[in-house]
């Protein structure tokens, strides 16, 4: 195949998002047939293979179109593509400086100032493949620190069952994280939080009583900077110091809402951060890189290695590791992401990535205020962030299917949630070029459908 050829033609789709129309989502029989989809024995001719990546390209979801705000992410910035692209044609693992040796390099430069950030001073990280995989580690960290021998002996034989503390509206991969260690999802103990969907601080107190009293010892409690459909952010230092109170590892899921700490207007979100023992940061939501741009932080250092090490590795990690990042991670084989956001941070430095957060909330406010004013629609809360969650001014909720069908008209794209009142849109600003026009058309297209379901 021609490289160049096809290089071009990505280069275009990606330069071409806003030009092209965002057209709606396809059935899956509809799209296979499309497709011709089947697994050949025989090479195929370059025709067929052009062929399929206009095809693939065509009826992908348009993700960096104004009409896409479905997700916390959207269009990712040139800097970042030039990122993936390096990391493609470099082609490399980043178990060991040997075969990744910028990378390693760029990769510790940027943990040492991310985690001065949280912290005050350099501390310990590694990157992940997202803030699932973030939650899970962290998670094992505290499991192995606070439970003695649970890495060699494991659970079993324990007197007291442990137990994890988490918000009631915390990310799904906590849950996933208690089943995967071993701690059980009967162990997860939710706290109630308050109209704003942050955390109560009276009810872990509650809660952490009730454990006591039950037989059982609570060692975590996982706290939230951003939450996926609020965009609430947990009160840190209250919860620091209960956790302080009750010797208790305090892990923040700030997989959504770390990045504002880049922001001097609004890193008082995250105030009392520094309390925290571990905390997980996405870069591919709210800063526009590619997915995925995670890391993992710790408080204190050598707890990364010592969680994870476990032998029968020598032929990778040789006499002198000190370097290599493989022994941090969860994964052997890890692709270079670290690249993309340096020659993102390149590009635009601390000012930019500080100027995009704070249009995003600026946006995420002007469109709040937009749908107060407009009679016909209602807020659910009071964005704390870039999440705006409102709904019809109605008895009638209709919200879900008045989604459905602007995606299946291209209308538009964005997602939804559900409270004790029923279903509500949920639009995350994730794109820092948004007009006032381009809310307008938002709201315009939602009342448009909304008419047709009353």
């Amino acid at each position: 195949m021609d490289l160049h050829k096809i290089s071009e033609k990505l280069l275009n789709h990606y330069n071409g998002a806003e030009d092209r129309e965002f057209t709606g989502l396809i059935g899956r029989e509809a799209l296979r047939d499309i497709l011709e989809l089947r697994v050949n024995d025989k090479a195929r001719p370059k025709e067929d293979l052009e062929s399929f990546i206009d095809d693939f390209l065509k009826y992908s979801v348009n993700t960096g179109h104004k009409k896409y705000s479905n997700q916390l992410w959207s269009k990712v910035e040139a800097e970042s593509i030039i990122g993936e692209l390096l990391c493609a044609v470099t082609n490399t693992s980043m178990y060991t400086y040997e075969v990744a040796p910028v990378a390693t390099l760029l990769e510790h430069e940027m943990i040492n100032y991310l985690s001065k950030i949280i912290w005050g001073e350099s501390t310990e990280g590694v990157m992940t493949s997202g803030g699932t995989a973030s939650n899970l580690q962290a998670l094992m960290i505290a499991r192995n620190i606070k439970i003695e021998n649970s890495k060699n002996t494991g659970l079993v034989g324990i007197s007291k069952k442990p137990v994890v503390l988490a918000a009631c509206n915390s990310h799904y991969s906590i849950k996933r994280a208690v089943n995967i260690l071993g701690i059980g999802q009967d162990n997860l103990v939710e706290i109630d939080v308050d109209r704003n969907g942050s955390m109560k601080s009276d009810d872990l107190i509650a809660k952490i009583k009730m454990i006591k009293d039950s037989g059982r010892e609570a060692f975590c409690v996982v706290s939230t900077a951003g939450t996926t459909v609020e965009g609430s952010f947990d009160a840190l230092e209250e919860i620091g110091q209960i956790c302080k109170d009750n010797d208790l590892w305090l892990h923040v899921d700030g997989a959504y809402g770390a990045s504002v700490l880049l922001s001097r207007e609004h890193k008082g979100l995250l105030k009392g951060v520094q309390v925290a023992d571990s905390l997980s940061w996405d870069f591919h939501k709210m800063l526009g890189l590619n997915l995925p741009c995670a890391f993992l932080f710790t408080k204190q250092r050598g707890l990364l290695k010592g969680t994870l090490a476990s032998g029968n590795d020598s032929y990778l990690f040789h006499v002198d590791d000190s370097l290599d990042l493989g022994p941090k991670s969860l994964q052997c084989g890890r692709r270079n992401d670290i690249i993309k956001l340096w020659i993102s941070w390149m590009a635009q430095g601390l000012n930019g990535f500080e100027n995009r957060l704070n249009n995003l909330f600026n946006i995420a406010q002007k469109f709040a205020t937009k749908i107060e004013d407009n009679p016909n629609f209602k807020l659910v809360r009071k964005p704390q962030s870039i999440n705006v969650c409102f709904r019809f001014n109605t008895d009638k909720r209709i919200e879900d299917q008045v989604r459905q069908k602007l995606i299946e008209t291209g209308e538009a794209m964005v997602n939804y949630s559900k409270d004790e009142d029923g279903p509500f849109f949920r639009l995350a600003v994730t794109r820092a070029d948004l007009q006032n026009e381009d809310l307008d058309q938002l709201i315009n297209a939602i009342e448009v459908v909304g008419n047709d379901f009353k």
